[in-house]
């Protein structure tokens, strides 16, 4: 366990991903410098991590993650679970598995969510599914952040279909695509 102040660097762009680390409390922005400016990725709360990449391979940070208020967190040394799972091959395919189905579990929910927006009108669908593919990280709300307010807006605006459409979409479809594409692609 490691406490960290305000504003203080937990890791930094470019540096070499050292373990994976989980937030048990308070809560860490996700930085990176892109052409030269620094965009804010994100922010990340009590029970969520970052750095899983490093579990399975070497490989620098491709972000900066700067604590947002006191935080304490716990690091499991990249290095040390890398020489574990070398000793059981099994496990470390099933991981990695595991990584790769997060990773495109997000962004086919960004994909079927353009579909159904471009479908039933919402003006910029592919850029409200690319914000889809990022909100899929959240816990618990995930992309329900997007597709929500979108069916809402549209019964608002008297586009009752369309609505119902993008709500019954977003719970039945894009809401079940982890425990649909889980028992495919871990078998």
């Amino acid at each position: 366990m490691r406490d960290y102040q305000a504003n203080q660097v937990i890791v930094d762009q470019n540096t070499p991903m050292d373990g994976l680390y989980i937030v048990c409390t308070g809560s860490v922005r996700l930085k990176q410098t892109l052409n030269g400016k620094l965009v804010n990725l994100g922010e990340l709360g009590r029970d969520m991590s970052f750095g899983e990449r490093c579990l399975v391979e070497s490989a620098n940070w491709p972000y900066q993650a700067i604590a947002s208020e006191r935080v304490t967190s716990l690091r499991l040394p990249g290095d040390k679970v890398r020489a574990l799972l070398s000793k059981r091959p099994q496990t470390l395919e099933l991981f990695k598995k595991h990584i790769g189905l997060v990773e495109l579990s997000h962004r086919l929910k960004g994909i079927l969510g353009s579909i159904v927006f471009f479908l039933t009108g919402v003006e910029g669908a592919v850029f409200w599914g690319f914000v889809m593919v990022i909100a899929a990280i959240i816990p618990l709300l995930g992309c329900t952040i997007v597709w929500a307010p979108a069916g809402i807006a549209m019964l608002v605006q008297g586009y009752i279909w369309e609505g119902i459409v993008i709500i019954a979409f977003g719970a039945l479809v894009v809401g079940s695509i982890d425990n649909l594409l889980r028992p495919i692609l871990v078998s």
